[in-house]
């Protein structure tokens, strides 16, 4: 076993040969781990229907190695453990979101376990941050809002993403909504 380290990994759970309590034993191990629906229409190359298998990816807060992983996947009778190098990609796997050639599995049946959220490694595109970016200075416009405080305070009742992005952003807002209200002193 070599000594690669990563923060991500996954591994394959396959259902026959998995303890009938695989679930709740997931639960137990308290990483962050998310699991993809029931692989069970995935075909071979020569239209072969491949065994049933669900995705298992588990996200730590530190890189740890190869061989913790492996000891976790063989408490499943898990297979090929292999570092993930980019959560958003290995979740869109789990449904095959961007490989339209393959069958496509529903996203709400992922299972998200001890705290996994997608959310949490969510990038945003160029075209993403300008809509939010509008819809923020019309929020603004509308509410009156002056004051960095009190634009987190309505945002986080009136839209947690629109929230986050200001909270995330207090370089951009703050000096806007001081610009704001000397313009609105003269």
């Amino acid at each position: 076993m070599n000594n690669k380290k990563s923060r991500y990994w996954t591994f394959l759970i396959y259902p026959e040969s998995a303890p009938k309590d695989w679930y709740s034993r997931l639960e137990e191990l308290h990483i962050p781990i998310c699991v993809s629906p029931l692989h069970d229409r995935d075909t071979n190359p020569d239209g072969e229907i491949k065994k049933p298998h669900y995705h298992v990816m588990l996200c730590w807060e530190g890189p740890t190695t190869q061989k913790n992983v492996q000891d976790i996947s063989d408490m499943f009778s898990g297979v090929l453990p292999i570092p993930v190098a980019s959560v958003k990609g290995m979740y869109n796997y789990f449904t095959h979101k961007d490989n339209p050639e393959k069958f496509q599995y529903d996203s709400k049946d992922i299972i998200n376990i001890s705290g996994f959220d997608i959310l949490d490694f969510r990038t945003y595109t160029a075209n993403e941050v300008l809509e939010m970016r509008l819809k923020i200075d019309e929020f603004i416009r509308m509410g009156l809002i002056v004051e960095y405080y009190d634009l987190r305070e309505q945002l986080i009742t009136y839209d947690l993403e629109l929230y986050t992005y200001v909270s995330n952003n207090t370089s951009l807002y703050k000096p806007f909504l001081d610009s704001k209200r000397n313009s609105l002193k003269k």
